[in-house]
């Protein structure tokens, strides 16, 4: 039998493993070896809602951030499935970030000029939507983020009812024939492509339909 201070020890082991696996505070609630009465008690109750946060300006914090991120931001196509959370993100052997958390997906051009298909990203903020926090996956589920994201999903609220509807960014308009191979060149010369890749992409792109 072990005394209160014997579980007390691995009640805080316990909390030492979870805390790497970067999700958000509710994780938690998964290990049967923390005490019930904590298994909440590092995630706020209280769920941001429209009246409470302008989830818009959010959004736009929130997208302006992560196209920071990626090798062609104009391509980016959003998905934001969830409402955000007032809690922490804990990223992978790092400080957690506390915070409005919450995870989306973004879907943008590679330096070949390909999709590269939705990828997870997380981003944190404070009251008034300045960013925190911001991390990109990549475009598989066996990534950090797109695991942690994975995992708390269920801990997310969905995003409100208002913009439920808008909470996919349209699709940008497809650029010309020109205007690709024009970013093509731009990427060479900046450095971004070498010129065999650039020489692949451009005989890529002029093998579409």
């Amino acid at each position: 039998m072990w005394d209160n201070s014997g579980m007390k020890n691995v009640t805080k082991i316990a909390l030492a493993i979870a805390g790497l696996i970067g999700t958000v505070s509710v994780a938690y609630a998964q290990d049967d070896l923390v005490p019930s009465d904590l298994k909440t008690a590092n995630i706020s109750s209280a769920t941001p809602s429209r009246s409470d946060i302008d989830y818009d300006l959010f959004r736009r914090n929130g997208e302006e951030a992560v196209k920071s991120l990626l090798i062609d931001p104009g391509s980016a196509q959003f998905e934001w499935p969830y409402g955000f959370l007032d809690g922490y993100w804990k990223p992978f052997l790092r400080k957690r970030v506390n915070g409005l958390v919450t995870c989306g997906r973004v879907n943008a051009r590679n330096r070949m000029g390909g999709y590269t298909g939705p990828t997870y990203f997380v981003v944190v903020m404070d009251r008034s939507g300045a960013v925190l926090f911001k991390e990109l996956g990549e475009s598989n589920e066996m990534d950090f983020v797109s695991a942690s994201c994975t995992k708390s999903a269920g801990s997310f609220p969905p995003p409100p009812a208002i913009t439920q509807a808008e909470a996919v960014s349209p699709a940008p308009s497809t650029p010309s024939l020109a205007d690709q191979l024009q970013q093509l060149v731009s990427l060479r010369d900046s450095g971004a492509l070498t010129p065999d890749e650039f020489e692949a992409a451009k005989k890529k792109l002029l093998a579409q339909p």
